[in-house]
């Protein structure tokens, strides 16, 4: 079923604006999208970026202590062990919580549960998610510049981080080609932030995306739509309803 890696191709050639018109997965080098973010934005950089007044979604996992790697799950309630939910805390004390995880570990003993950051950024302003009559994409003219169609979901450092750190010109230039081909708009950022060694169950996402790698490493396994039956998803009523039952350890 492998059919082999993600086409790799440099972010300003013509064969990188193709693969994102045609909604093809492809890996972009040395993309601007994020590159003033790399470096900059660390643990300890966040934890002062942010005002404290935030609640962003934690969640926990136990732990595995025989080997490095947890498996993540996005739900309160989906599973039956207290150490498994999602509860709401500001980056700080996700910082000082996620310290243990981040250290050696002492006599080879790992913390118990494992913690991973799902937080919103950016959210799309109402105005910007206007639509022409037609059900198309409104014409340029009528279209707010992008950073102006945004607002930062946290106070702080944070917002003048996403407005002066992001490739905003970049990111418009190419909403305008998906424009052209009838896509949607942009609507949100969301970060994500562990000591690493999650890995998410068999899923799908509803909306295509761009993934940018800040810090760390991250693998990505993909299939393609005509698989999804083969991989058991869950049924459209059950509260893993993106998910499925296979598991590909």
């Amino acid at each position: 079923m492998i059919a082999g890696a993600v086409e790799r191709r440099t972010w300003d050639t013509a064969a990188a604006l193709d693969a994102i018109k045609s909604g093809r997965p492809v890996v972009l080098t040395g993309c601007p999208l994020h590159q003033r973010v790399v470096g900059r934005w660390t643990f300890s950089h966040l934890a002062r970026a942010f005002d404290g007044s935030e609640k962003l979604n934690i969640h926990l996992a136990p732990a595995n202590e025989s080997a490095s790697s947890f498996e993540r799950v996005y739900a309160t309630g989906l599973n039956a062990s207290q150490d498994c939910d999602v509860k709401g805390t500001s980056f700080r004390e996700f910082f000082k919580d996620l310290l243990p995880e981040l250290l050696p570990p002492r006599d080879g003993t790992r913390p118990p549960v494992r913690r991973y950051l799902s937080a919103p950024l950016l959210r799309a302003r109402p105005a910007s998610s206007a639509v022409s009559s037609s059900g198309g994409a409104p014409p340029s003219a009528l279209r707010p510049a992008l950073r102006d169609s945004f607002q930062c979901c946290h106070s702080g450092d944070i917002e003048e981080d996403l407005q002066s750190l992001v490739d905003w010109d970049w990111l418009e230039e190419v909403q305008g080609h998906l424009f052209a081909t009838g896509a949607g708009s942009f609507n949100s950022c969301h970060m994500w932030a562990g000591a690493g060694g999650g890995s998410t169950p068999v899923h799908f996402d509803a909306l295509s995306n761009f993934l940018a790698q800040v810090s760390g490493t991250k693998r990505v396994l993909l299939f393609p739509p005509s698989e999804s039956f083969k991989l058991y998803p869950y049924p459209v009523s059950h509260p893993k309803t993106t998910y499925a039952m296979v598991d590909l350890r």
